[in-house]
């Protein structure tokens, strides 16, 4: 017999405020997620650690979701070329994510990644015809410009000074892939299981991904399997491909993808706050002006809304 919490979960259907607080938890892990990625990247490469942390999620998942799936294959069989459409975004965009981050600045990368709500918009308007408001369109302006306070320290210098390389276009390709994701994630039928979904692109985004982890295997380097490895894979496949992407489309589908893409500019100001804590920087005031920036500019996107329909 199903566990209730297993139903719950599956026909969950957030509230608009629930949605913009898990919208905003999924960005802090997200952060969390890149923090690993940039440390562990030498033992646990981008291929390899996208493979096994969606593979594993996929097997956690799969004694929660076996009934779901097959009472309701008849309402999956019709969209297989959608879920395969949605596996590859977000495998794509995990990957060149963390294989970016072998080859770009932290700086360089937030900046890049910070382009996601634009983009976002951009697909949004041109697949599903959602406009941006005026009071929105500000709004996302005010958050960017928030990012690049935080990422320049306010020094222009350090912008004009920015060098794109092959990290910086791999960051943006995955951007693309992660606006594309959030965007198509909308032709899904309203109420489908969350869970269910996210089991789906798990396994079809790990088989694809299997014959590219075995060339970087052989041709850049293997995974490396450590007990300490093993928990960051671990992590990475409970709270970063189940948590934070169940949090993340339960949002997107709550709010609409321009709402909810707005949101990653918070991506840099959480990293500031992490690194105050754990590596010891000291809190400035352009951290102060560019967090007042970032969430007055969400507030706009959100409150934009009411105006022009998202």
């Amino acid at each position: 017999m199903r566990l209730a919490f297993v139903r719950t979960i599956e026909e969950y259907a957030p509230s608009t405020r629930a949605a913009f607080l898990m919208l905003a938890v999924t960005v802090f892990l997200w952060a969390i997620g890149i923090i690993f990625a940039r440390g562990m990247r030498v033992d646990l490469p981008g291929v390899g650690l996208t493979f096994w942390r969606w593979s594993i999620a996929a097997l956690i998942m799969l004694p929660f979701v076996r009934r779901d799936l097959t009472d309701r294959w008849p309402l999956i069989r019709p969209r297989i070329g959608l879920f395969l459409l949605l596996a590859v975004l977000q495998m794509f965009g995990s990957v060149m994510l963390y294989a970016g981050v072998n080859f770009t600045t932290a700086i360089s990368g937030t900046l890049v990644n910070s382009s996601q709500p634009a983009m976002t918009a951009l697909v949004a308007l041109l697949i599903l015809r959602h406009r941006l408001s005026w009071v929105q369109s500000v709004g996302l302006a005010a958050a960017l410009f928030g990012v690049l306070i935080s990422v320049s320290k306010a020094d222009l210098t350090v912008l004009t000074a920015l060098r794109f390389n092959i990290g910086d276009i791999m960051v943006i390709a995955g951007t693309v892939a992660y606006a594309g994701y959030a965007v198509m994630l909308h032709r899904l039928p309203r109420g489908f299981s969350l869970l269910t979904l996210l089991f789906i692109v798990s396994v079809s985004g790990s088989v694809m991904l299997l014959p590219f982890y075995v060339w970087e295997t052989i041709y850049v380097r293997p995974v490396v399997f450590t007990p300490e490895n093993g928990l960051v894979i671990l992590f990475m496949a409970v709270i970063i491909s189940i948590v934070s992407i169940f949090l993340w489309n339960a949002g997107n589908r709550a709010v609409g993808p321009n709402r909810a893409a707005i949101f990653v500019n918070l991506l840099p100001i959480y990293g500031a706050a992490l690194a105050i804590p754990f590596l010891g920087e000291t809190l400035e005031i352009f951290h102060v002006v560019a967090a007042a920036l970032v969430i007055s500019g969400i507030l706009m996107v959100i409150r934009g809304h009411r105006k022009a329909g998202d």
